[in-house]
C-alpha cells in the first residue's frame, strides 16, 4: 500500500469536544492542528525523532508563497493598513512578523516629503543670499552688508533645522526595508 502525504481520520471525541476547541483557541490553533500536536506529543521519543521535518518550500527568488485564511473584516483592515503605510500586504505582515517599528503612514511621509523640499528651497535662496553677502563685503559695501547681516545670523539654525528634517525623513524611508 503506498504511503499518502495526507491521512485523514475522524475522531469522536466522546463529550471532550468543548474542552478540545476551548483548548485549541487558547493555543491559537485550530482544532487539526492541536490534534496534531497531541497525536505528536503521545508518540513514542524514537518515532517522533523519524518524523519528517516540515519545511516551507522556497520559490526561486527566495520567498515563499503563504496563503491565509482571514474574515472579510480582518482582510479589508489589512488592506487597509497596508495601502495606509504604502506597502504591500506581504511587505506589512512580514514586518509584522519582525515586529519591525513600521514606518509611518504614507500621507504622513507625504507631509514630510514636502516640508523637506521647503526646507531645501529654503537653503538654495540662503545659498544665494550668502553669495551675495559675500560680494558685498569683498566691495566693501557697509550697506548692502547690513541688508543681508540679519538674514544670515540665522544660517546655523537654518541648517541644523534642514539636517534634522532631512536625517529624520531618510531614517523613516530605511525603516523596515531590511530584509
Amino acid at each position: 500500500m503506498s504511503r499518502r502525504s495526507r491521512d485523514r481520520v475522524t475522531i469522536d471525541l466522546c463529550g471532550i469536544g468543548d474542552a478540545a476547541r476551548a483548548a485549541a483557541q487558547a493555543s491559537d490553533a485550530t482544532l487539526a492542528v492541536f490534534a496534531r500536536q497531541a497525536l505528536i506529543a503521545a508518540l513514542p521519543s524514537d518515532v517522533r525523532a523519524s518524523l519528517p521535518q516540515v519545511e516551507p518550500r522556497g520559490e526561486v527568488g527566495g520567498t515563499i508563497k503563504l496563503s491565509v485564511r482571514l474574515s472579510p473584516d480582518d482582510s479589508a483592515a489589512l488592506a487597509t493598513q497596508a495601502a495606509m503605510l504604502g506597502l504591500s500586504q506581504a511587505r506589512l505582515v512580514a514586518l509584522l512578523i519582525r515586529r519591525v517599528e513600521l514606518p509611518r503612514r504614507s500621507i504622513e511621509r507625504d507631509a514630510d516629503r514636502a516640508a523637506l523640499r521647503a526646507s531645501t528651497e529654503q537653503l538654495a535662496t540662503l545659498s544665494v543670499d550668502l553669495q551675495q553677502f559675500l560680494r558685498l563685503l569683498r566691495r566693501g559695501s557697509a550697506e548692502g552688508v547690513a541688508r543681508y547681516a540679519e538674514r544670515l545670523q540665522a544660517v546655523d539654525v537654518d541648517l541644523r533645522t534642514h539636517l534634522c528634517r532631512a536625517s529624520a525623513f531618510l531614517a523613516d524611508g530605511y525603516r523596515g526595508t531590511s530584509p
